[in-house]
């Protein structure tokens, strides 16, 4: 940041000039500074983490009463939330290839069930039907896509969790994709933080 006098030749400036530089005010005094364009970087891991972000979010509004009830305590402790707490703990076991939960603690006791895929591919879009094993009855599934034939699945390759639904078929179409071969698993989630094995691998050919 630089301080100037008289910025662009008048008493007062602000705004961008050029797409190079940005003249403002701060504390009352004029400057001027680069102009620098936000990133979002999209590396495994990044995308891996917000894809678990991204569902606790949505997930939130669906977890009972009572076992939101269960993260008081927690955020209590900390001084924030109970949704924060929820988060914090749940993205804590994400890194660790832990499944989320509804509630504090992860009981990690419910059954765990299978699911098949069956994958299909067009211009720049993958398309995945996935069937869950009869009975099953948990708050999502787990997609993961890697580019290498027979990857072991983990948090850093998950593009997607679909909420489950009374439907016997979910049907998921990943796009946009470049043109490749892409391998896909796919896991059943538990809500009290258990992660299903996975489907075995399906391919789509994205053109």
């Amino acid at each position: 940041m630089v301080k100037v006098l008289a910025p662009a030749m008048s008493m007062e400036a602000s705004g961008q000039l050029g797409k190079a530089l940005v003249f403002s005010k701060w504390k009352g005094r004029a400057y001027v500074r680069s102009l620098v364009k936000p990133t979002n970087p999209r590396t495994i891991t990044q995308v891996g983490m917000r894809t678990m972000m991204a569902w606790l979010t949505q997930h939130w509004k669906d977890i009972t009463e009572p076992n939101q009830a269960t993260w008081e305590a927690v955020a209590a402790q900390t001084v924030i939330s109970p949704f924060n707490a929820y988060v914090s703990y749940n993205q804590k076991r994400w890194r660790q290839f832990l499944g989320m939960s509804d509630a504090f603690p992860a009981a990690e006791t419910a059954n765990i069930y299978t699911n098949t895929i069956a994958c299909g591919g067009g211009q720049r879009f993958a398309s995945l039907a996935i069937v869950p094993q009869a009975g099953f009855a948990g708050p999502g599934i787990l997609i993961f896509r890697h580019t290498v034939t027979g990857f072991t699945p983990n948090f850093q390759f998950a593009v997607k969790i679909l909420k489950w639904t009374t439907n016997a078929e979910l049907d998921y179409t990943d796009a946009p994709l470049a043109p490749n071969t892409y391998y896909y698993r796919t896991s059943c989630l538990t809500n009290d933080g258990q992660i299903g094995a996975p489907a075995t691998e399906d391919s789509a050919i994205v053109t």
